[in-house]
């Protein structure tokens, strides 16, 4: 399964999703790629010099695309992280993919900011057919009315259905990194580990059911 990560606003969580649920899949010993294509290179900075077993750390390269198709052929899932305001790499990162993740913060700013990547989103639907696109509420804050109130917003201005399962602001999430870790090997017993197997288990029915 090959899954691109994706938003053109920087700060919605997109390397820390495609970390954490690529280290989630590797964990569960399924053999696994996490295709860095943002410029910054995130990914690479923290955990492309370990030797993870099950788990494959690489640049995106010149085309994510072709990347991608031969990681395919020897992962059973590859996550792509991709660059905010990199069109032509997101584009094609999402071309490629089986499934599309939109993560977001419950915010207008990040909400407003998503409405790019649904247009690019029908583009490629027009060109290439349909692929599953769901968005992911990120950093959300427990007892919050926002996050209810992002669901409808969602639903009445984009028509995509949102992920049931919600990241919420544990600072697990921004410990794990500082020790070249994933949540589920810095934290296993954390709510924020187990919410990730429930992203993880929700993400493979849906690609099992199309």
């Amino acid at each position: 399964m090959i899954v691109a990560i994706v938003n053109q606003k920087g700060g919605t969580g997109k390397t820390t999703i495609a970390v954490n649920l690529a280290f989630g899949t590797a964990n569960a010993k399924y053999s696994t790629a996490l295709v860095d294509a943002d410029s910054q290179e995130t990914c690479l900075h923290f955990y492309g010099g370990q030797d993870i077993k099950n788990l494959t750390v690489c640049s995106a390269g010149d085309d994510v695309r072709e990347t991608v198709k031969k990681l395919n052929k020897d992962h059973q899932f590859v996550f792509i992280d991709t660059a905010p305001h990199d069109n032509d790499s997101m584009y094609l990162a999402m071309v490629t993919a089986d499934l599309i993740i939109i993560p977001t913060r419950p915010r207008p700013f990040d909400l407003h900011s998503s409405e790019k990547v649904v247009e690019m989103l029908r583009s490629i639907e027009n060109d290439y057919g349909y692929t599953p696109c769901y968005f992911l509420l990120n950093q959300v804050k427990h007892g919050t009315i926002l996050g209810r109130e992002t669901l409808d917003y969602i639903k009445q201005n984009f028509e995509l259905p949102v992920l049931k399962t919600q990241i919420h602001d544990y600072e697990v999430y921004g410990q794990a990194p500082l020790s070249g870790k994933s949540v589920f090997l810095y934290a296993p017993k954390h709510k924020a580990a187990k919410e990730l197997k429930s992203l993880l288990r929700e993400m493979n029915k849906i690609y099992k059911s199309q």
